[in-house]
């Protein structure tokens, strides 16, 4: 139970590097740095010497370009 456990957090962690690797660059730094590497918006930010400031408005463009294409991929299957 355990292994199947770590297999679905696995596939899940491969499936938001895939999702979000369409995305801008700097938009896919820092999510892939808040959301894969678990760091907080302002270590991330720091590490990609930009604002905390910036960092929260590429979150949030980030994530709603994440939405458009996870509503893409659902409007597809």
């Amino acid at each position: 139970a355990e292994l199947e456990i770590v297999d679905v957090l696995f596939e899940k962690r491969k499936e938001i590097i895939n999702t979000i690797s369409t995305l801008k660059a700097n938009e896919y730094n820092l999510l892939h740095k808040m959301y894969v590497q678990n760091k907080e918006l302002s270590v991330a930010a720091i590490e990609m010497d930009r604002s905390e400031r910036w960092a929260t408005s590429v979150h949030g463009r980030a994530l709603s370009n994440v939405q458009k294409l996870l509503d893409e991929r659902e409007q597809n299957e």
